[in-house]
């Protein structure tokens, strides 16, 4: 019972007041926070003995009923944060955050030095947000991840992630877990002032990322080489990606056109018949490093982009992605087409349609997208993209 009283504090400690210098935690209604301990006479004393325990030791205060002291309790309060922790056999989270900060700082210090200053950035952001981040991370993860992106790049390419967690760590799974952890952080990190920094800066996957592509566009690669694609449609693998330098459209003299299409099936259909466009690929949903280097070679080259995406909450989000890496625009998303095929739309539960409000304001003002997003928010509907007939969906340049 004891055990059980101990955890309740320590589960609310690290967001409550007294964590930041205010009032000290107090909980009330333990019948419904611990039942078991009501559910009978002999168990509704074991607990008040407990309780009672727990103050003598001076790790709680006890504030009774008026008149019914030592009978009823009407709550308990936090007195020793450092105590119950050492009760429990954890680690204060104060004392946690302060070593993850340290150990940030250090790490970030190192990698500096070596001139890797995208993971000197990812460290020193990791510093900032210790005391959010301690009850995730430890300082022996950082101290991992920072063997990791000190090895040498190709090194890391090479191996499978189980062999390179078993080079790192003598641990084959112990990457898979480390990279599970901090690939939520880094994509915060990303989304800072200081994520041009670290935008670039990749963890190991037990996937290999690849980009569909077709069209008549030509690819070309850093060794010279030139890929005419000539109708046909292939794949390319991360590396393939990483090496293209440029791509070309099919004719010298108009700006050449491209297509990101979200689905697959959808992408194979353009791919027989690209309605105009000199280039397609497939996005595959989140664009994926293949994807991403694909994009940012389009933009470079000078491509007018389009994305054809899923009307929904995530198409429109994905499109905001794409949107910033090569300035596309949307193609046959807006809430004419969503009027369409809204008869064919499928049902969207209120925590899908609520991603609405964390899609970026820059995507709201992209083409027609501020009222699909108000027809998807009023109706509560989706239209996915494999039911969209795109021959009618007109271009400005293709002169409709």
């Amino acid at each position: 019972m004891e055990r059980a009283i101990l955890e309740s504090f320590a589960a609310r400690y690290p967001s409550s007041a007294q964590r930041r210098g205010g009032k000290p935690l107090r909980l009330r209604d333990w019948e419904s926070t611990l039942p078991g301990a009501f559910a009978s006479a002999a168990a509704r004393l074991s607990f008040l003995d407990a309780m009672e325990r727990l103050e003598r030791a001076g790790i709680l205060r006890l504030i009774w009923a008026k008149r019914r002291v030592g009978d009823e309790l009407s709550a308990a309060e936090l007195s020793n944060p450092r105590a119950l922790y050492e009760r429990l056999g954890f680690p204060l989270p104060d004392d946690q955050a302060m070593s993850l900060s340290e150990t940030a700082a250090a790490v970030a210090a190192a990698a500096e030095l070596r001139g890797d200053f995208r993971a000197a950035a990812f460290f020193r952001f990791t510093a900032l947000k210790a005391d959010a981040l301690s009850d995730r991370l430890t300082a022996e993860d950082l101290k991992d991840m920072a063997a990791l992106f000190a090895l040498d790049r190709k090194e890391s390419d090479r191996l499978p992630i189980r062999a390179l967690s078993i080079k790192l760590y003598r641990d084959s799974k112990r990457l898979e877990k480390l990279t599970a952890a901090l690939r939520p952080v880094l994509q915060q990190s990303v989304r800072t002032s200081i994520g041009s920094d670290i935008d670039a800066l990749t963890l190991p996957e037990r996937i290999y990322p690849e980009v569909a592509v077709g069209g008549n566009a030509r690819l070309i690669f850093e060794d010279g080489a030139v890929w005419a694609l000539a109708g046909r449609s292939t794949a390319l693998s991360l590396p393939a990606a990483e090496t293209l330098v440029g791509i070309r459209g099919a004719s010298a003299a108009r700006v050449a056109r491209a297509l990101s299409i979200e689905n697959k099936e959808t992408f194979h259909a353009f791919a027989h018949y690209p309605m105009g466009f000199d280039f397609v690929l497939c996005s595959g949903g989140r664009p994926n490093r293949a994807v991403r280097a694909v994009l940012r070679v389009l933009a470079a080259s000078g491509f007018d982009v389009f994305h054809a995406g899923d009307l929904d909450p995530d198409g429109i989000a994905i499109l905001a992605e794409i949107a910033e890496l090569s300035g596309a625009r949307p193609f046959g998303m807006d809430a004419a087409i969503f009027d369409r095929y809204m008869d064919y739309a499928r049902d969207l539960d209120g925590p899908l349609v609520a991603r609405l409000k964390s899609v970026p304001p820059a995507a709201l003002e992209l083409p027609g997208i501020r009222a699909l997003a108000d027809r998807i928010r009023t109706t509560r509907k989706g239209v996915e993209q494999e039911i969209i007939d795109y021959v009618s969906c007109p271009l400005p340049f293709f002169g409709h």
